[in-house]
């Protein structure tokens, strides 16, 4: 059978895609007044699986449905077959298959998801991955298909061009890359950091790209094909196989809250939502599309119905540096962990976000929240402010819309406890032993984000099996260290980023290794207790 040779030579850094999650999706369309199957019971296909970093973490925390991946390199669907067998999944299979040998035998599926394999395939591919779209979507169904989108990817593509032609001598997949990294090293140490704009641009450009995975920059950079499409010429080859574009997985990228007065004027003047899509691009320079379609038949909206999220389940990790006023309706900025800020005014708002902040990683449905955030301005500030769940859901649905927070249709994440962190044994959950073992680049939560792994994480997971304590653990990582520089050099800056002032810098304290497994506790990547 084909297969892709590169790719089993340099496997591709497979990784959780948050957004492409069916509960993602299916809670976007139902704002969309579509009817998606619920992501409780529904069949999902995975086109370009790779290693099944996306699609085995959603079929562990989703058993009730049944999953389904196809991927091209021998070597990366070998590798997910490893995984699901240890993990003993029985609502998954991955198949090696050349994408033009799919057919309908496969049945149909709520959930299409094509992450990755649009743009990097020839036009004839292309097409066929829309007809598969087609043919095995059911008539609610949802695809989600990624691509690179012109006019940002015109710049990137010259980049690419530069590396292709520094390489072109090459022989191998390793040495195109390790000469596209030495041109990358040029243009980063040659160019001046206060240049013309066009150098700054380039600088940052390279720098950006060396702190990326190696095989990153070869997939996305290096690859024969990599055909980056106007917006406009997507939804025209969508439509040409009965299907259409609706939303976007990430609905914060279809707002234009970010640009001027004068172009929000402007874009609300195209009553054809293909058009403001298109302009959009062109305001925001976008390079990378996440898009969903259905078929022709359905009738999608864009005035959202933002009511269906009261039956969700609310979850966010915003947090506030200074106190939070809870007598008056002053401004105060909620940052999330990635660094964007967000400011809220109502004091039921902001103890609704210091509530959802002190469950996380677990839910709260809309009734529970407004209760005990009521509860916590009451005795904490000014009961007059207490007294008011719209404004709190007015609040609620402008934060989920900015990409602030983020909603759930699980209730089992509202009643779950995450992994108590003082546990003297800590164990961490299966599917996270296992891509640890497995090596894979990174786990997912349980809100399915990507957690990277370094090596000293690794093996504390590794020896974090429910058999040993804290002072176990660290002696066993001190013996590690001692064997390995890499490991030493890790420790050290672990030690400055947790800022664990006081500890030993030759071994492992205990304190360190419960400081560890507090964070990854509160990413829900620990046995429930």
């Amino acid at each position: 059978m084909k297969t892709l040779e590169d790719y089993d030579q340099l496997p591709y850094s497979d990784c959780p895609i948050k957004v492409s999650r069916p509960d993602n999706l299916y809670r976007i369309g139902r704002l969309f007044h579509l009817q998606p199957q619920s992501p409780a019971n529904c069949k999902v296909l995975e086109i370009g699986c790779a290693g099944g970093g996306n699609l085995i973490p959603l079929a562990y925390y989703w058993p009730e449905s049944k999953f389904v991946g196809v991927e091209l390199s021998r070597h990366q669907a070998a590798q997910a077959n490893q995984v699901i067998q240890e993990l003993q999944l029985s609502n998954i299979q991955v198949l090696h298959r050349d994408l033009l040998s799919v057919d309908h035998s496969l049945g149909q599926f709520d959930y299409i998801i094509a992450h990755g394999v649009y743009s990097w395939v020839p036009a004839e591919v292309q097409q066929y991955l829309l007809k598969l779209c087609t043919q095995l979507l059911a008539p609610n169904g949802i695809a989600y298909i990624s691509y690179n989108t012109l006019p940002g990817w015109e710049s990137r593509n010259m980049l690419r061009e530069m590396m292709r032609y520094h390489s072109r001598n090459a022989t191998t997949v390793q040495e195109q890359l390790a000469k596209s990294l030495e041109l990358l090293h040029l243009l980063h140490q040659g160019l001046p950091e206060n240049g013309s704009l066009s150098e700054r641009w380039l600088r940052l450009q390279a720098e950006e790209l060396l702190n990326k995975p190696p095989n990153y920059v070869y997939h996305d950079y290096l690859e024969k094909f990599n055909t980056p499409v106007y917006f406009h010429q997507f939804a025209e080859q969508v439509s040409r196989h009965q299907l259409q574009y609706f939303a976007e997985a990430s609905i914060y990228t279809m707002l234009s809250s970010t640009l001027t007065a004068q172009a929000e004027n402007a874009l609300d003047q195209f009553e054809d939502p293909l058009e403001y899509e298109q302009y959009m691009d062109f305001f925001y320079l976008k390079h990378f599309r996440q898009s969903l379609l259905c078929h022709a038949t359905c009738k999608p909206q864009r005035d959202i119905q933002a009511d269906i999220l009261k039956a969700g389940y609310f979850y966010s990790d915003l947090y506030i540096e200074e106190d939070i006023d809870l007598f008056s309706p002053n401004p105060q900025t909620f940052t999330s962990p990635g660094g964007d800020s967000y400011s809220v005014s109502h004091p039921l708002s902001k103890a609704a976000l210091a509530e959802l902040l002190m469950a996380y990683p677990a839910t709260v449905d809309f009734d529970n929240l407004t209760r005990r955030a009521a509860d916590t301005v009451c005795q904490y500030g000014d009961a007059q402010f207490s007294g008011n769940p719209d404004v709190l859901f007015n609040d609620l649905v402008n934060l989920y819309l900015s990409g602030a927070i983020d909603v759930s249709s699980d209730s089992s994440t509202a009643a779950r406890q995450f992994g108590a962190i003082d546990k003297d044994q800590p164990k961490f959950n299966a599917l996270t032993r296992a891509f640890s073992r497995n090596n894979k680049f990174s786990v997912a939560t349980v809100h399915h984000d990507s957690v990277v792994l370094n090596p000293l994480q690794r093996q504390l997971i590794a020896l974090a099996d429910g058999t040993h304590d804290a002072q176990a653990i660290a002696t066993a990582l001190s013996q590690a260290m001692r064997d390995d520089e890499a490991l030493q050099a890790e420790y050290q800056r672990m030690l400055q980023s947790f800022q664990a002032e006081g500890l030993a810098t030759d071994t492992v304290d205990p304190e360190f290794v419960r400081q560890i497994i507090n964070s990854l506790a509160n990413l829900g990547l620990l046995d429930e207790q």
